[in-house]
């Protein structure tokens, strides 16, 4: 008889397995509390009124302020926006008024430095900053 052998390979993937099933739900629960802070961040940029070209808005009546929430917007995605009329025309300007941005500098400072602290001190595992 011929010295035949075999070896045969298991691997436990079911590790790996269940950090697919809970990775939907971290993520999601990061999201949540990146559009949060960053509601947060915009709200407490708002100066005093009047503001400068180019600053934030100041507060006047606090309607703009008060109005700014985030909302989800399909599959791990979310809307930071306003609810007064005003708001576009304070963050890009218009033809008779600088521009006062009270979103667009938020994002570039998540986008250049916030974003990669808070994904640092997310507990993935728990899902608790």
């Amino acid at each position: 008889m011929a010295n035949d052998f075999s070896v045969k390979w298991t691997i436990d993937n079911s590790g790996l397995k269940a950090i697919q099933r809970a990775l939907p739900k971290k993520l999601d629960q990061f999201g949540r509390m990146v559009a949060t802070e960053m509601v947060g961040d915009v709200k407490l940029s708002f100066g005093r009124s009047p503001s400068p070209p180019g600053g934030p808005p100041g507060v006047d009546t606090g309607a703009l302020r008060a109005s700014i929430r985030w909302q989800p917007d399909g599959h791990l995605r979310w809307r930071i926006g306003d609810g007064v009329a005003y708001g576009v025309h304070l963050e890009f300007g218009t033809r008779n008024m600088d521009a006062r941005p009270w979103l667009t500098p938020i994002f570039m400072q998540w986008a250049t430095r916030d974003f990669n602290k808070a994904a640092k001190s997310f507990n993935w595992e728990t899902g608790i900053v």
